[in-house]
């Protein structure tokens, strides 16, 4: 798999756990965008896969969700909602 190939990949598997994640746990993409530091309009082009994520949100999204950033970049979480504390 060449390096565009690849890329493609990871920020697809990105984009599926990240909107899963949201989903499960009733995230809008405004949330997700604020929480970025972006626009409402580049988060959901990131969620539809029209355009790539930066790093630094992956980043602040696993923190977010609470998961490691490589179970983030490899799809490898639980979808399940979070229990009320």
């Amino acid at each position: 798999m060449d390096e565009d190939s690849e890329a493609r990949a990871v920020d697809a598997t990105v984009t599926a756990t990240v909107r899963g994640l949201a989903h499960s746990r009733r995230v809008t993409s405004a949330s997700l965008a604020q929480l970025c530091g972006i626009g409402t309009s580049q988060m959901t082009a990131r969620l539809n896969g029209r355009a790539s994520w930066k790093l630094r949100e992956v980043v602040l999204l696993a923190r977010y969700f609470q998961v490691s950033l490589d179970d983030l970049v490899s799809g490898n979480v639980s979808l399940a909602p979070r229990p009320k504390r």
